[in-house]
C-alpha cells in the first residue's frame, strides 16, 4: 500500500462526512445499523470502524426484498438467525439484548421457510 496510511481508531476525528440514507435490499447482515465499512485495496480487505459511519436515516421496507431469489432469501435469513445466536451466546449479558435475540430467532424460525418458498 505504501504512502501515508495509518491505522485509525474510534478516537480519531472522522472529519465531516456527508449524511447518508441506508435502504437495505436484503435481510440479515444488519449493515444499516453498523458503524463500519469494508474497503478493498487490491487483494487486501481493510475494515474501517468509527461512530461517524452510522447511517443518518434507515428506511426498512420489506417490499424491497420481495423479489429476491430463493437462495439469497435463505442465505440472508440464516445470516439474520446467526446474528441472533451470536448475540444470545455472547459472554456479555444484557437482558434486553437476550430478549431481542430470542425474539429474532423465533421470528426467523416461524417465517423463513415461507419466505423462501414465496
Amino acid at each position: 500500500m505504501g504512502g501515508k496510511w495509518r491505522e485509525l481508531t474510534w478516537r480519531d476525528d472522522a472529519g465531516t462526512l456527508p449524511a447518508f440514507i441506508a435502504i437495505p435490499t436484503t435481510a440479515g447482515t444488519g449493515s444499516e445499523v453498523g458503524r463500519s465499512s469494508v474497503i478493498i485495496f487490491g487483494k487486501t480487505k481493510r475494515v474501517i470502524f468509527h461512530p461517524s459511519l452510522l447511517a443518518n436515516l434507515v428506511i426498512l421496507d420489506p417490499r424491497v426484498t420481495a423479489g429476491l431469489p430463493a437462495k439469497l432469501t435463505a442465505a440472508t435469513g440464516i445470516d439474520a438467525l446467526t446474528h441472533c445466536i451470536e448475540s444470545f451466546t455472547s459472554p456479555v449479558f444484557h437482558p434486553l439484548c437476550d430478549g431481542i435475540a430470542l425474539e429474532g430467532a423465533r421470528i426467523t424460525f416461524a417465517n423463513l421457510a415461507r419466505a423462501v418458498e414465496d
